[in-house]
Parts: C-alpha cells; sequence; structure tokens
C-alpha cells in the first residue's frame, strides 16, 4: 500500500504570490532530496470553497515509514522554517493508505 499525504497552507495576505511560488518550488524539489517519495505536486488554490488556504500539496510515499522519515528530514524542516518565515498561518493535513 503507498501513502497519501495532502496538506493545505494558509499564509498571511501580506505574503507575496512570488513567496508562495517559492514555497511550492522548495516543496516540489523535495521529490529530489529525500527518498521514498513516488511523486509530488503542490499548487496555488482557485477555488472559492478553501476556506482561505492559499497552497496545496499531494504526496505520494512508498510507506508509512517513508512519510515518517520525511516529517523530520532536515530538508522538509528547511522548508517548513522558510514557509514560517514568509508568513505561513495555518496547515491542515490528512494522510491515508491507497
Amino acid at each position: 500500500m503507498m501513502i497519501e499525504h495532502m496538506v493545505w497552507l494558509k499564509f498571511s495576505e501580506s505574503t507575496s504570490r512570488e513567496q508562495k511560488d517559492e514555497v511550492i518550488h522548495r516543496l516540489v524539489a523535495l521529490k529530489n532530496d529525500i527518498a521514498g517519495i513516488v511523486e509530488y505536486n503542490a499548487g496555488h488554490n482557485f477555488s472559492e470553497r478553501s476556506n482561505g488556504f492559499d497552497v496545496g500539496l499531494r504526496v505520494r510515499f512508498v510507506s508509512k515509514v517513508a512519510l515518517d522519515k520525511y516529517v523530520p528530514h532536515p530538508k522538509h524542516v528547511s522548508v517548513q522554517q522558510f514557509m514560517k518565515d514568509v508568513g505561513l498561518q495555518e496547515t491542515m493535513a490528512l494522510d491515508f493508505e491507497v
């Protein structure tokens, strides 16, 4: 079974489109840096049903073990810090097996 990891990100109103673009770029680049990632997609929300969440991402992992290694990985932590630095206010995540 593979694992789907879905995350919604809500940024401050002062966070620029360019900063969000950089967040997306850094997130997608993690596919090349962290073992166990099968697929990594991220992008800007365009739905009015998003409750204010700006960016969404979906990551497919080979296993729950791979997801568990991803979360504390230094490169992932670095991207998380960048997101906080540019105004991340809230996140929501959902993980499930497929």
